[in-house]
């Protein structure tokens, strides 16, 4: 039988209905509060329920970065000529840097240059902030979401295909490799899209390395706003597993191919 109410209430009655029913489950709102591990402990006259977080534990930590080398350097080693090719073409689209280096937050608030290859024309922002000044439906599309469905910085061709599967991203197998990312965790932001975040949301994320793929990219595709994205983070924070990265691994790999929400 399920009791819900305020904590008094319950337990006098949770008392009383034992006496007639084999299971009495006593149901309390957390106030928003994501599942996470947790176990009834008994502690002589009082009940406690005690909530675990796995990725404090050190052995948890040393499995999930053994993982992160390990595959890193396979894809790093397999994906290295796809990303010489995409080089080439984006030389020959837009003259200048075949990369892109973007400072981000990471594990503890420390600054980090994030790799990738650069799918936008060099003068970016100023593209942008001309779109925005004359586009309402864009301006509130990037308020909501800092995103772009058409977006006017990217470089045509290339650098539609390099985002639609992700292929941008490659070059962060390194980062991966320096101990500045995981293979999984929460997306390493910009300052703008941090400051959209609480603060006691943007703490809970700089405890652990930010990853390329996570929770989020992979329900969403990287759609939906703000405060899905945290929703997902926190999730993915509170209950992290190893089974859990294996989860937001493989739905990366079978997700990618289909390019769907990527930009």
């Amino acid at each position: 039988m399920l009791l819900s109410g305020t904590a008094p209430a319950l337990e006098r009655r949770a008392s009383d209905l034992r006496e007639h029913f084999h299971r009495v489950i006593v149901v309390r709102p957390l106030e928003e509060r994501l599942i996470e591990p947790a176990a009834i402990r008994y502690l002589g006259t009082a009940v406690g329920i005690e909530y675990q977080n796995l990725l404090l534990m050190v052995r948890h930590r040393l499995v999930k970065r053994v993982m992160d080398i390990a595959l890193s350097a396979v894809g790093l080693v397999l994906l290295l000529p796809v990303m010489a090719a995409a080089a080439v073409a984006i030389k020959l689209c837009d003259p200048g840097p075949w990369w892109h280096a973007q400072t981000r937050g990471g594990r503890g608030g420390r600054p980090f240059r994030m790799w990738k290859l650069r799918t936008m024309y060099l003068d970016a922002d100023d593209r942008l902030s001309a779109h925005l000044a004359t586009d309402v439906a864009a301006r509130r599309e990037w308020e909501e979401e800092f995103k772009l469905a058409r977006d006017p910085r990217v470089l045509p061709v290339v650098g539609n295909v390099l985002r639609r599967w992700s292929l941008d991203e490659c070059p962060q197998f390194w980062n991966v490799i320096r101990g500045e990312m995981s293979l999984v965790g929460p997306r390493a932001l910009p300052p703008y899209h941090l400051d959209a975040f609480g603060p006691e949301f943007r703490a809970l994320r700089q405890r652990i390395r930010p990853g390329m793929t996570g929770m989020w990219q992979v329900m969403s595709r990287g759609r939906g706003a703000i405060r899905a994205q945290e929703v997902l983070d926190r999730y993915y924070i509170c209950n992290w597993s190893l089974w859990m990265d294996l989860f937001v691994l493989g739905k990366t790999i079978l997700t990618v191919p289909g390019g769907r929400g990527a930009r």
